[in-house]
């Protein structure tokens, strides 16, 4: 069976509600979806057959998530990694290192939000801007 993977925040906020939905979405065309939570908090849905895993600390970057991620990717073998929030570095780095051609980095910020947030700073805002490319 073709497995996808989702990483994001368990707080039910409107951002997790979509990729829930998008699991559910998934599971319903045919993958099996695990949903990997970055924080030590497991978030209930039982009316779903989706997996729920949770990163060994409470944000993934240790070595200890990245030897986490790798055992399930050699247990699931995803098609499609998709990660948001503070699990991106380690979900790429993991999908690139152990095969897995297809890895989405869903960035949520406007892009306009970064000028915002540097204060102004047009060297802070502008590296940025091109790291968000």
């Amino acid at each position: 069976m073709k497995s996808i993977f989702i990483t994001t925040s368990p707080q039910i906020t409107t951002l997790t509600t979509f990729y829930i939905e998008l699991a559910k979405t998934f599971q319903e065309r045919g993958y099996r979806v695990v949903v990997i939570f970055d924080s030590n908090k497991q978030r209930e849905e039982k009316e779903t057959n989706l997996i729920y895993k949770v990163w060994p600390n409470k944000r993934p970057t240790k070595i200890k998530d990245f030897l986490f991620f790798k055992d399930l990717i050699e247990l699931y073998k995803p098609q499609y990694i998709i990660s948001s929030f503070g699990a991106v570095n380690i979900s790429l780095i993991a999908g690139y290192i152990y095969g897995v051609k297809n890895r989405i980095a869903w960035i949520h910020t406007n892009a306009n939000q970064i000028i915002i947030d540097s204060n102004r700073n047009q060297l802070k805002a502008f590296v940025l801007k091109q790291r968000k490319k």
